[in-house]
């Protein structure tokens, strides 16, 4: 599926919305529709008054999947006869591709800004779909303008983890995949420098950047997740191999990241 999202030049608080339901250029446009995006943009939710860490969390997940909900109504309105329900029913029994296309550079209604990604239908399209974001815009370029080689800090944890108390297996063998993450990329050795974090701990990891002083260091965390106290955390290593909790808020904390990727193995949906 591919999503172009436009604004019109004269009303830049209402944008045009088109899907095609192939995501190459030459695909037939399946329907289109204008939204107003003024009350789209993300704000922080008031908490209920005096909470317990309960109510609060129910709260912050239920804000969440309510603002995603509005999201999606704006991507797909109406109900399910309309031809844009029909086309979201088609998409979910097949592969789930999506291709979001943002063209517009309005300083003032800026819907690259609006967190697309978290649009809920049964569950967030990040999580449960293939999606990709393109965004034709001066402005996101300018300030994404990287200077080769990119730098790339692979970090391939392989904590040791005793069994569960079910006897779960919960062993990491990832060596593997940095091989073939360096195999897919050998070709690019010009434009493209990939180093390992090793061993594979936070503390390695921000050593490394300071004394490579990298402009704008990427991440690719190839670990995995898992929830611990309620919260979405990684898995890196201590010192002699036993296994780190970092959370995931710490981690996008160190604010001299680009990007980060995060691949391993489903659990990455956690983070």
């Amino acid at each position: 599926m591919r999503i172009k999202l436009s604004t019109y030049p004269n009303s830049p608080e209402v944008a045009i919305v088109k899907v095609s339901e192939s995501d190459l250029p030459s695909g037939p446009l399946a329907f289109s529709h204008s939204v107003s995006i003024k009350d789209l943009y993300l704000t922080r939710p008031a908490k209920p008054f005096n909470p317990s860490a309960e109510e609060a969390e129910k709260y912050k997940f239920k804000a969440i999947r309510d603002y995603g909900k509005r999201l999606f109504k704006a991507l797909f309105p109406s109900d399910s006869t309309t031809p844009s329900r029909k086309l979201w029913a088609s998409l979910s029994s097949q592969s789930g591709r999506i291709l979001l296309i943002i063209d517009s550079n309005d300083p003032t209604f800026n819907i690259d800004e609006i967190p697309w990604e978290y649009a809920y239908a049964d569950a967030p399209l990040l999580v449960k779909y293939n999606f990709v974001r393109m965004v034709y815009s001066s402005r996101c370029q300018d300030e994404f303008q990287f200077k080769p080689p990119l730098h790339l800090f692979l970090v391939a944890p392989d904590p040791i983890i005793l069994s569960t108390c079910d006897g779960t297996d919960n062993a990491l063998y990832l060596d593997e995949q940095y091989m073939n993450f360096i195999n897919c990329f050998k070709f690019g050795k010009k434009t493209l420098t990939l180093e390992r974090v090793f061993p594979a701990t936070l503390e390695s990891l921000k050593d490394i950047i300071k004394m490579k002083d990298a402009p704008k260091p990427v991440l690719h965390f190839m670990g995995h997740c898992m929830m611990i106290e309620e919260e979405p955390a990684l898995l890196f290593e201590k010192e002699g191999g036993s296994v780190h909790y970092i959370r995931s808020c710490d981690l996008a904390a160190m604010s001299n990241f680009q990007l980060v990727f995060l691949a391993g193995c489903q659990t990455y949906k956690l983070a």
